[in-house]
């Protein structure tokens, strides 16, 4: 079965990067832009990056609740400030 083919217009300078970044790394123009895309969109399994990202955050803090026997570790830097507040206020 064929993939449906699409046509974007780049800026020049954006085309020149995606040209460096293909020359340096070997990969196809195809792949970078649909792992791109991919990533962007959340198109792994259809859902959302956004609602992915709050689901991932609600199953962590449950997972440090169990794992910790309802004691939860002590406030930390967290790269995720949500999931940090979510769990330490």
């Amino acid at each position: 079965m064929e993939k449906p083919q699409i046509s974007v217009r780049l800026a020049p300078a954006l085309l020149d990067r995606l040209n460096r970044y293909i020359e340096r790394t070997g990969r196809s123009k195809t792949e970078i832009v649909i792992t791109a895309l991919s990533g962007y969109l959340g198109a792994n399994d259809g859902e959302d990056l956004g609602n992915r990202l709050t689901r991932l955050e609600k199953n962590m803090a449950e997972l440090l609740t169990v794992v910790k026997g309802d004691r939860l570790l002590p406030p930390a830097p967290c790269l995720l400030p949500s999931l940090h507040d979510n769990i330490f206020t």
